[in-house]
């Protein structure tokens, strides 16, 4: 296993899982965090996200649209 597999595979068993939207961001769902980072690498327990959302703070709602990406709404 290679170290980007690695932490991809730490990215996944952390939280509810690692998916992208549009902006090309990747995202981490975790404990009602939505944590964010800029490359599928970068989304590592060890190095801090380039931004944070506390969803029990906020209304989102996220729709698949005809992509089959997702947008926040």
């Amino acid at each position: 296993m290679t170290s980007v597999q690695a932490s991809v595979n730490k990215a996944f068993t952390r939280g509810l899982g690692l998916f992208r939207l549009k902006r090309r961001h990747w995202y981490v769902l975790e404990d009602w965090r939505l944590l964010s980072y800029k490359t599928r690498e970068d989304a590592d327990p060890s190095s801090p996200p380039l931004a944070l959302v506390d969803l029990r703070d906020v209304a989102i709602s996220v729709v698949p649209n005809e992509t089959n990406q997702f947008k926040l709404v």
